[in-house]
């Protein structure tokens, strides 16, 4: 498979950058009950909020709100857990499933107190209103569908007095993905127990005003570690013109293909955290002999005969177009070849390139030399990653782009 195959190949299977991860709890910000019994009547301050049916058939549903605010806006939620603790059970009291429903509609949590709560005033939510007395719910104690998701996010088999968690599950995440993605969203959730028809199901659940055993929300999440521009330019090697459509492989922790624009640019977006290597290449190019012509077979002929040297070690690296660590008559007959059209490349491809600041350690020996850089724990941007392009063949450097 080519380099370039082997990219794309790579490419479609690219792994994620690296992520930070966070775990915050939180208290809710706003809790309620909904109260049947007494349908006008606010339970914002309460120590505990009911929630299921009492023995003489009222319902009671629970409202909670937490502020996301410590979670960033791009977070990406990995679970949510809800604990809640029943601190009240009923004498007899059957046990029975609560559902977490993701409410649709805003409310205002009030201030009154006590077991029954008290007459709801202005912005209060209650039974009927979930914001008195300005705004109803669609049907008393809210209704499914319009003012709460029919489907619940999350659910929980209760029974007695005891600490309940709501394991992370698929709906939870996606409540809070939502809700952190866009906050004016967040009206939090409804607990509903789902066996309303049912007697004495209702439990006392501590509120937030219990500290002890207020509910807590516990969010895992992850962040994209910050992303910066490793960048550069292939320029070629008489130091004018610039090379564009050079494949630009990145290879590492993140792999991807760029192609050099017409200004012979590159850029890729990787993380801070992690290692990379950005490797240019052209293996094709129409015509192949472009800035080939028999004027630099015959400097290199001379080169060979000892009477007019190559006097760079670029120049040796276009010259020697079988990559054999030598100059000789071997490449004057592949580049016949190439001039003539039987051939459209040498054993080597058409191409080299030298990272632009490689110093050789023999500029008349300049066979090894550093064909891609390399860069790790970036934590800026890197924009001088530059290359030099040597179109094999061309020791006038004559190339223009075709």
């Amino acid at each position: 498979m080519t380099l370039m195959g082997s990219l794309l190949l790579a490419g479609q299977f690219a792994i994620l950058q690296d992520m930070m991860a966070a775990t915050v709890t939180l208290m809710p910000t706003a809790d309620a009950c909904l109260f049947e019994l007494d349908p006008e009547n606010n339970l914002g301050a309460s120590t505990h909020l009911a929630a299921g049916t009492i023995r003489t058939g009222q319902r009671s549903r629970a409202l909670y709100r937490f502020d996301l605010g410590q979670v960033p806006a791009n977070a990406i939620i990995q679970s949510v857990t809800l604990t809640l603790r029943v601190v009240i059970t009923p004498p007899g009291g059957p046990s029975s499933t609560f559902g977490l429903h993701r409410l649709l509609k805003s409310w205002s949590e009030g201030v009154h107190s006590g077991r029954r709560g008290g007459l709801a005033g202005a912005s209060e939510v209650t039974w009927n209103s979930r914001v008195h007395p300005a705004s109803q719910w669609s049907s008393p104690g809210a209704a499914a569908g319009s003012d709460y998701t029919a489907a619940a996010s999350g659910s929980v088999f209760i029974a007695g007095n005891a600490t309940y968690p709501f394991i992370s599950s698929s709906g939870l995440v996606s409540d809070v993905q939502a809700w952190a993605s866009n906050p004016v969203t967040n009206f939090g959730w409804i607990l509903v127990c789902q066996a309303e028809g049912i007697n004495q199901t209702a439990r006392r659940f501590a509120a937030r005003e219990d500290a002890a055993n207020a509910p807590t929300l516990v969010v895992q999440y992850s962040v994209p570690a910050a992303a910066v521009a490793i960048s550069g330019h292939v320029t070629y090697y008489n130091g004018v013109q610039t090379v564009p459509g050079v494949t630009v492989g990145l290879t590492g922790d993140k792999t991807e293909i760029a192609a050099t624009d017409v200004g012979g640019a590159f850029s890729f977006s990787v993380s801070q955290s992690g290692s990379f290597a950005v490797s240019p290449s052209k293996l094709a190019e129409t015509p192949p002999d472009q800035g080939v012509t028999t004027q630099d077979i015959a400097l290199i002929r001379s080169h060979i005969l000892g009477v007019g040297p190559l006097d760079s070690s670029l120049k040796l690296l276009a010259a020697d177009v079988n990559a054999s660590g030598s100059v000789t008559t071997l490449d004057i007959a592949l580049i016949r070849r190439v001039i003539l059209r039987s051939a459209d490349s040498y054993p080597g491809g058409l191409w080299k390139f030298v990272r632009s600041d490689f110093t050789f350690a023999n500029p008349s020996a300049p066979w090894i030399f550093d064909r891609s850089r390399s860069i790790s724990n970036p934590t800026s941007n890197q924009p001088n990653l530059d290359f030099i392009g040597i179109k094999l063949g061309d020791v006038n450097a004559t190339w223009t782009p075709p």
